[in-house]
Parts: C-alpha cells; sequence; structure tokens
C-alpha cells in the first residue's frame, strides 16, 4: 500500500477557515474532488480511504475568466499558490 494524500481544487475559494483535512468521500462545494470521486470510483472501485485537504466553500462562480480556447480551455478560475 502507498500512502496518499490529495489536495483538491481551490479555485473560486477565499476563505481560508473553510479549508479542511477530512476522506475523500466527505468532500463537498468541489467539482474537481467530484470529478475525482467518480473516477476512483469507475476505474479502482474505490469511494473512500483517501484523505484530502479541500475547502466547504461554495465556488465563486463570478471569479471564472474566459480564454483564448488554447490548449482546449475555454475557461480557468485562475492560478495562485496560496488562499488569502
Amino acid at each position: 500500500r502507498v500512502p496518499i494524500v490529495s489536495a483538491l481544487g481551490a479555485g473560486g475559494k477565499i476563505d481560508p477557515t473553510k479549508v479542511t483535512f477530512g476522506d475523500i468521500s466527505e468532500t463537498e462545494m468541489d467539482p474537481m474532488a467530484e470529478f475525482i470521486r467518480r473516477r476512483l470510483k469507475k476505474q479502482f472501485g474505490i469511494e473512500s480511504g483517501i484523505g484530502c485537504v479541500f475547502s466547504t466553500e461554495r465556488p465563486n462562480y463570478n471569479a471564472i475568466k474566459e480564454s483564448d480556447s488554447s490548449m482546449y480551455k475555454r475557461s480557468y478560475y485562475g492560478t495562485v499558490s496560496y488562499m488569502p
């Protein structure tokens, strides 16, 4: 067994008091976590047992920026290496 901890999406989120650690099955308000949960279940039959850092804050969808569609991306949240 290999220990795994995942850091999930923080795009459109700014409240550091909402950041928490828990099992991937406990994530909420995180579209990236939802995608990963579905993929883990479909490909590997894994529904829980993976620790992750995530925010329970609802994403601010007004923070989405349109891109020039290069690299097949229509939009992005912007990238920062921290939460204020």
